[in-house]
């Protein structure tokens, strides 16, 4: 079955993880500092800057419509503390997606404009890798 998963990332110089994490009432799943060395599988890096990330899982599921109002309907109650808390300190945020397409199950993969809107309030740009088995 093909699986979707979403992350939402805040990075930046005057990012504190613990005041992020009291404007956003989530607990993230990841946050490490600048000059942290973070373990990957194979290579170790530096972080460059603070980072804060919630991660939403794998979700079988083939409409990524579906996905993104999940991540709208965890962020819309806070959005705007959110959105002040990432301008007022320069921030930058990412909503990565990974697809892993199995059994040529092609998703639909498309973003409705208040999503967009959403992102947009968020500072976000968007990370969309596709993986075929």
């Amino acid at each position: 079955m093909t699986r979707i998963l979403i992350e939402f990332s805040v990075y930046g110089d005057n990012l504190s993880p613990e005041e992020f994490t009291k404007v956003t009432k989530l607990k993230p799943t990841f946050f490490c500092y600048k000059g942290d060395v973070v373990k990957g599988i194979k290579v170790h890096r530096v972080e460059e800057v603070n980072l804060w990330s919630y991660d939403f899982n794998y979700f079988e599921e083939l409409d990524l419509g579906i996905i993104l109002n999940k991540f709208e309907s965890i962020i819309i109650p806070n959005l705007d503390e959110i959105s002040k808390y990432i301008k007022s300190n320069l921030l930058e945020s990412r909503l990565s997606i990974v697809v892993k397409i199995e059994d040529n199950q092609a998703p639909a993969l498309y973003f409705e404009r208040r999503i967009l809107n959403l992102l947009d309030k968020l500072n976000a740009d968007i990370d969309l890798d596709t993986y075929v088995y």
